[in-house]
């Protein structure tokens, strides 16, 4: 038995060793890294496009801090990581992005606060930056990809915070003066579960108008930026006597002509696992309807889910049950397509979601959860995974197959039939166990804090190239290649 942190040390001698002979190879060749933020230097993707002289008349550009970065290969893990973390307040260490960034996020979802920026009706060049600029250049400084959410209308603009604004020119100005102010910002959503009746609720159609206006927009502040659809929340309708628009995406779909978003997004807390599992597992379920309600009218689109997480914190089940859907959510996310699956939230956001990190046992400190531990052990093993496909197990046994480190990793859990009931009071807890053979001849099993176990054919006695392995509730790790 031994820890995680020997398995990320292995790691990173193996891809050391790579570096290594990559820099012997090319002594030839200049090693300067390009002057980009490295998650753009790794997709490939164009830098990012200052607004032109005509822009910068209207918008102030940041001027943010460059850096010459040595090839991507010399870093310990990929960036194409599709795990993120919601965040808020500011990003510094006071509110765990230090921990977030240690934990290899591959992405982030943070609020822009239309409301504390533009308090008063003013112009761009009297808005209060100072705040939302320091946070920018944090995430510019690290490795994470950004998903900034415009939220908060003021009062003078907007009888609800998150609704339907009195003047469009107003949201106009705002958005366009952001988007342009920062270029390395690639993801803009457009409010957060606009389907409550506290905000768009049943205005599909308004919505999508409002999509359709600042489209346009954005693409000229930002031709890189990605419009992102508000996060729908899409359970407790108002027909369960609940918040939500069941038509919302339908209606927004409908009336949205022409190219208004970029990418989906929804979010799906498993409260309601009940409503989606004829479609799926847990998630997999909601995204596969999504998907299909978007193909029925004719979208194709890259789906988010900017928000999902143990619903409830420790009063629906406990932190060892929230450490279990680290690795459960993500990976499905994974098997669901999922460009990125954000956990809500980093730090606590409130009574009933606790976060990875907690700050209420000793305030002003941010103590890891058995969650956090999880999160770390998830992305140090699958940052990078591509899902090779369902393993061939029935229910109530769970598996998925991924290739990541281009070795094989499989993530396995008997997934405890009560657990997909859709139970407010909570879910129903199981010993029960599953009985699995994986054929190999040598394989590593770790647990979701990182602690493994070398497996060998022949520990029962006998030898015929296969490896029993007893499954309970709580996910392995199946490593192929230790």
């Amino acid at each position: 038995m031994k820890l995680r942190s020997n398995l990320a040390g292995k790691q990173s001698f193996r891809l050391l060793k790579s570096a290594v002979a990559m820099l012997i190879s090319g002594l030839g060749l200049l090693l300067v890294g390009a002057l980009v933020h490295p998650t753009e230097a790794a997709s490939g993707s164009a830098a990012p496009v200052w607004p032109n002289v005509g822009q910068q008349a209207v918008y102030s550009s940041v001027a943010l801090t460059e850096h010459i970065y040595l090839p991507l290969l010399l870093k310990r893990y990929p960036t194409n990581s599709a795990f993120g973390v919601q965040m808020y307040g500011s990003l510094d260490p006071s509110t765990g992005f230090t921990r977030a960034v240690e934990s290899k996020s591959g992405w982030l979802r943070f609020p822009v606060y239309w409301d504390t920026i533009e308090p008063t009706n003013t112009i761009p060049a009297n808005y209060n930056w100072a705040s939302l600029d320091a946070s920018v250049q944090a995430v510019h400084d690290s490795d994470i990809q950004a998903i900034f959410t415009f939220e908060h209308n003021p009062a003078w603009a907007a009888a609800k915070p998150g609704g339907p604004v009195t003047n469009s020119a107003d949201l106009q100005e705002f958005v366009g003066a952001v988007v342009a102010r920062y270029p390395s910002i690639h993801y803009w959503e457009i409010y957060n579960e606009p389907d409550s009746i506290q905000r768009f609720g049943t205005k599909g159609q308004t919505y999508a108008a409002l999509l359709a206006n600042l489209y346009p927009l954005i693409k000229s502040a930002n031709p890189n930026a990605q419009v992102v659809l508000g996060g729908l929340a899409m359970d407790w309708f108002i027909s369960d006597g609940g918040f939500f628009d069941r038509n919302f995406l339908s209606d927004t779909l409908k009336y949205c002509t022409g190219t208004c978003f970029d990418i989906a997004n929804f979010h799906y807390y498993p409260y309601y696992r009940g409503t989606w599992e004829p479609y799926g597992h847990d998630i997999i379920g909601k995204a596969n309807f999504v998907s299909q309600t978007l193909a029925s009218y004719h979208f194709l689109r890259p789906l988010f889910a900017t928000e999902t997480g143990w619903p409830n914190g420790l009063k629906w089940g406990n932190e060892e049950w929230a450490a279990r859907y680290v690795p459960k959510s993500f990976s499905r996310g994974l098997a669901a397509g999922l460009s990125a699956t954000v956990w809500f939230a980093m730090l606590d956001a409130d009574t009933s979601s606790p976060g990875l990190l907690d700050s209420t046992r000793v305030p002003g400190s941010l103590i890891p959860r058995p969650a956090y531990a999880a999160y770390q052990v998830l992305t140090g093993l699958m940052n990078g995974a591509k899902y090779l496909g369902a393993a061939p197990v029935s229910d109530p046994l769970e598996g998925y197959q991924f290739s990541a480190f281009d070795k094989r990793l499989d993530l396995y859990w008997y997934d405890c039939p009560l657990v997909k009931a859709p139970l407010l009071s909570g879910p129903v807890d199981c010993s029960n166990t599953a009985t699995l053979e994986v054929s190999a001849a040598r394989v590593s099993v770790i647990d979701k804090f990182g602690v493994e176990s070398i497996m060998n054919d022949g520990d029962d006695g006998v030898l015929d190239g296969k490896i029993t392995l007893s499954v309970g509730s709580s996910p392995i790790y199946i490593d192929y290649n230790p």
